[in-house]
């Protein structure tokens, strides 16, 4: 009588497609990495560790943990490569500035919070990204979400705000929007429309239905969120990711075209005519700027905007392929006479001039390629994926992130010092790096991949 043998399953595999096991992913890489978003947001008004404050902290060791995970033959794929031509010279300008200029103003605070924020975006790119890791990484947004929402809703209720606002700081500003814990109303803003295609991505990946349930509310409940806020452009970015939702559930070319027009119009709209609660502050006088030989109408508001972005053209001129360094532009403001009107605002507003300003042409095109790169594999992907599937969700995540970016660069006083702002680039890049290099093969029937590749399964 034959005797059953035991043969181990990864003997029957041929050994040249056996893949390589990776290195688990341990209890502290995983809170590492649940936590990011919210010590993100929560950086101000949490307590400080010495001279550390937690987001810099948490991100640096996030990055040590991807250093001990990087294995030879690991995957690299187009994203993760912008990403890391994109963050070294970042690194080392950060670097240089807090051996030659620490505590410096202006420049110590930019250089930290960028350095910590390459730091996040590099840790993620080392270590093997499953769904299993991206779930953890959008159900920590989502508890920033509800976090800061809550007390958006505190601060609209009673008026107590955790921490120091905009009014703290110049008493001559109206109350113009709720800040939360972000400093600003068009800061919360931000946060709240980089959010919306992060949130569609927790509610693909999330397993049970009272999570789904809770991605949805979230959803649902950033409409008055932002509306509280009073950021115009906020209201712009969430009518671009609506319309940016509909263009793609809809086949038909012309509906298309149809509902990407009606987007446009709206944005321009809200952008230009939408109300403001200015007085006290702005004042009630109408400005002008000239736009390609057409004069138009303005508040004080863009027309601050507009001349900020001006002064950023005249700093680059100084140094226009590595610019003014951390810093810079405010540095610039504070030293140079006023020939523009500002309103005594220094902070450039606008993040395609700041990086350009503060750092150069050149770093100016490689955030054009490292962004270039999430659109080109969102929309890849995006044909490529079943409908329902998360990995849909989450190439219509980089697709609509990429085409409401322009509107989010223009609502930060500063886009570089805000920490949230990088923990989403983080996000974004992780689910590229995560769409470019997992093939539909690697996955199980549920969707996930095995075991040994994050020590659970994903």
């Amino acid at each position: 009588m034959a005797t059953a043998v035991n043969v181990p399953r990864a003997a029957t595999i041929p050994p040249h497609t056996r893949r390589r096991a990776e290195p688990r992913l341990g209890l502290l890489p995983r809170i590492l990495v649940f936590l990011l978003p919210l010590v993100a947001a929560m950086n101000p008004v949490l307590p400080i560790v010495g001279p550390v404050s937690p987001f810099p902290l948490v991100a640096a060791m996030l990055f040590a943990v991807g250093v001990m995970h990087v294995r030879p033959g690991m995957p690299v794929g187009p994203v993760r490569t912008a990403a890391w031509l994109f963050a070294v010279p970042l690194l080392l300008v950060s670097l240089l500035t807090l051996l030659t200029r620490f505590g410096a103003a202006w420049a110590h605070n930019e250089a930290v919070s960028v350095l910590s924020g390459l730091l996040a975006v590099l840790g993620l790119c080392m270590i093997r990204l499953t769904r299993g890791v991206l779930r953890l990484l959008m159900n920590g947004w989502l508890l920033t979400f509800i976090v800061t929402g809550a007390l958006a809703v505190l601060e609209f209720f009673t008026g107590f705000r955790l921490g120091v606002s905009y009014l703290d700081v110049n008493p001559l500003a109206s109350d113009v929007g709720i800040v939360s814990v972000f400093f600003n109303p068009n800061n919360y803003a931000a946060f709240l429309a980089l959010s919306l295609p992060i949130l569609i991505v927790g509610h693909a990946l999330a397993r049970s239905k009272g999570l789904r349930s809770a991605y949805v509310l979230a959803l649902v409940g950033s409409v008055p969120l932002m509306v509280v806020t009073n950021s115009r452009f906020g209201y712009a970015a969430m009518l671009v990711f609506i319309a940016v939702w509909l263009v793609l559930r809809w086949r038909r070319f012309v509906t298309r075209v149809v509902v990407a027009l009606l987007g446009f119009g709206a944005v321009l709209t809200v952008s230009v005519f939408a109300n403001r609660v200015v007085s006290g502050y702005w004042g009630d006088i109408q400005y002008s700027i000239p736009v390609l030989g057409l004069t138009i109408p303005v508040d004080a508001s863009l027309y601050a905007r507009w001349n900020l972005a001006l002064n950023g053209l005249d700093t680059l001129a100084v140094d226009p392929l590595f610019g003014a360094g951390p810093g810079g532009f405010e540095i610039h403001a504070q030293g140079t006479p006023a020939v523009r009107q500002t309103f005594r605002i220094i902070n450039p507003h606008n993040g395609v001039i700041e990086l350009l300003s503060q750092y150069g042409i050149l770093m100016l095109v490689l955030a054009v390629v490292l962004t270039l790169s999430l659109f080109v594999v969102g929309s890849r992907h995006l044909r490529r994926s079943e409908a329902g599937t998360p990995e849909r969700a989450m190439s219509f995540a980089l697709i609509c992130g990429v085409l409401m970016l322009p509107l989010i660069l223009l609502m930060n006083s500063s886009y570089l010092e805000i920490l949230h702002t990088w923990a989403a680039l983080a996000v974004f890049v992780a689910i590229g790096a995560y769409l470019s290099t997992t093939s539909p093969t690697e996955r199980d029937a549920t969707g996930s991949l095995p075991a040994d590749a994050d020590g659970a399964r994903a």
